[in-house]
């Protein structure tokens, strides 16, 4: 169900072109969950751009890895590694 949070909380937090028409959510590359989430918890994410590669003329791939932070609590709920194509 965490999981399932990403698309609406990496709204704000990914950094596109300029010129982009379009962003499409290409999946996952990599998820690590390291504790669960207690009902009830606040979350945060957090994401870092791990890598933007043209996959073709105009298309572009960018690699973000996300953390859930939860709050209270030294570890976080996953890591993912966040796929997104963008269309320039």
């Amino acid at each position: 169900l965490s999981l399932s949070l990403i698309p609406k909380l990496f709204e704000g937090l990914l950094v596109l072109p300029e010129n982009a028409k379009m962003v499409v959510n290409y999946g996952l590359d990599s998820v690590r969950f390291i504790q669960p989430v207690p009902v009830d918890s606040r979350v945060r994410l957090s994401a870092t751009i791990v890598d933007v590669t043209e996959k073709n003329p105009g298309q572009w791939l960018i690699k973000a890895r996300c953390t859930l932070e939860i709050e209270g609590l030294p570890k976080p709920g996953y890591i993912a590694e966040v796929l997104s194509l963008a269309f320039v």
